[in-house]
């Protein structure tokens, strides 16, 4: 599943849909995020698209992990 914010949309229209949030702005920086069990090269992929849609900042969102003490 994709989703642009908070809401799920279809991959055909991330690009059209990133053009208007971001006022066509190419300079904008688009952060990615995947899910902990998805495939790394899926979120390559839609990285991969918002790079060809024009948007030369793409960078990706990491979660910090939790130190064992304060998971448990």
């Amino acid at each position: 599943r994709v989703y642009l914010q908070e809401a799920e949309i279809e991959e055909n229209v991330l690009i059209p849909r990133l053009v208007a949030v971001s006022e066509a702005n190419p300079d904008l920086r688009v952060f990615v995020r995947g899910d902990r069990a998805i495939n790394y090269g899926r979120v390559m992929e839609v990285m991969g698209l918002v790079s060809e849609a024009g948007f030369a900042k793409v960078a990706l969102i990491a979660e910090v992990p939790i130190p064992q003490t304060e998971a448990q």
